[in-house]
């Protein structure tokens, strides 16, 4: 290195830290007067989007959360609108069940035994008859194989063909 870049450097030095000074005063002026951000703003800046950040970071840790959650609960509704569907079939079999007991239990009811008319008239096997009209109203049945009987309260009657 020559002796002139050694002096030069030297001397340099000095000068330079009293022009710096200034520089930097002026440098300040300027963005102060053209409303720019200085250095402490800049700092301040840089604070509040570092604490932006970690707000984002946490908020999107809760996004994820609640995302997990509603993902949860889809398949639970999922999952319960399968068991409804089930449930329904069920019902609705368990009814047409309920309909055929019923259709089969009065078609093997036997049916109501029938009244001694005003007349003291009954049928039996399609063929008219008359019994005491002192049965009227009566309920009676039809017995017998070869010999078909009325019976009133348990006891046979005579019968006429009418």
């Amino acid at each position: 290195m020559p002796l002139t870049d050694i002096l030069a450097a030297a001397l340099s030095r000095p000068a330079a830290r009293v022009v710096e000074v200034p520089v930097r005063e002026l440098i300040h002026e300027v963005l102060a007067d053209l409303a720019y951000a200085g250095p402490d703003d800049l700092q301040a800046l840089t604070g509040r989007a570092r604490a932006a950040e970690a707000a984002v970071e946490a908020l999107r840790a809760r996004l994820d959360t609640a995302e997990a959650a509603v993902g949860a609960l889809e398949s639970r509704v999922d999952q319960l609108d399968a068991e409804l569907s089930q449930a329904r079939l069920r019902t609705l079999a368990a009814e047409q069940a309920r309909d055929a007991a019923l259709a089969a239990s009065a078609l093997a009811a036997p049916a109501p035994d029938p009244v001694v008319g005003a007349d003291g008239a009954v049928v039996v096997d399609g063929v008219p008859y008359r019994v005491a009209a002192e049965h009227a109203g009566q309920p009676y049945r039809v017995r017998g194989v070869k010999v078909r009987r009325v019976y009133i309260d348990g006891r046979a009657v005579r019968k006429k063909r009418a």
